[in-house]
């Protein structure tokens, strides 16, 4: 008798091997950048996903969620970066390191009311899911604890309009 492998072991496995491939330039090609650090004409990221690079929406979302996640303004949170920003890390997410490496400042939350969005914007969420609570809920998963599956960050972007208009 075959056994078989749990789904979420796969997922697990895929997203620790995507997640920890690195960019680099391809052979004999140096990676170029401006005056302004901005490398390779890349002057903007838009980003979704979950609490691997949620930078504080879970925290700005409302009561319930900010209720969950308000030990993520206080020490040790953020400890090595400065200060807590709901972020569900002490320092640096994935996100904020490959801003960095673009020679870019740190993605603000899109919830973040008057944040510049100049250079992007962080639509992930803690809890986030590819699906949305009602697919979770036909198949039986119980409701998360977020509404902010990936179908609803891709409707986000116009909310942001200014900035993501002109760059586009």
């Amino acid at each position: 008798m075959a056994s078989r492998v749990h789904p979420l072991l796969v997922a697990f496995l895929v997203v620790l091997l995507v997640g920890t491939c690195q960019a680099r330039p391809a052979p004999g090609k140096a990676a170029s950048s401006s005056s302004s650090g901005v490398v390779d004409g890349i002057t903007a990221i838009y980003n979704f996903g979950d609490s691997i690079s949620d930078t504080g929406n879970y925290l700005r979302e409302g009561a319930a969620a900010g209720a969950m996640m308000e030990h993520t303004v206080a020490p040790p949170y953020g400890a090595a970066i400065g200060g807590a920003t709901g972020r569900c890390s002490d320092g640096y997410l994935m996100i904020d390191y490959l801003a960095k490496d673009l020679g870019l400042p740190l993605l603000n939350p899109y919830l973040d009311k008057g944040a510049d969005f100049t250079h992007g914007v962080n639509f992930a969420v803690t809890g986030a899911t590819a699906l949305d609570a009602a697919a979770l809920a036909r198949i039986g998963v119980a409701a998360p604890h977020t509404n902010s599956s990936l179908s609803v960050q891709l409707h986000r972007p116009p909310r942001c309009a200014t900035s993501w208009r002109a760059r586009w």
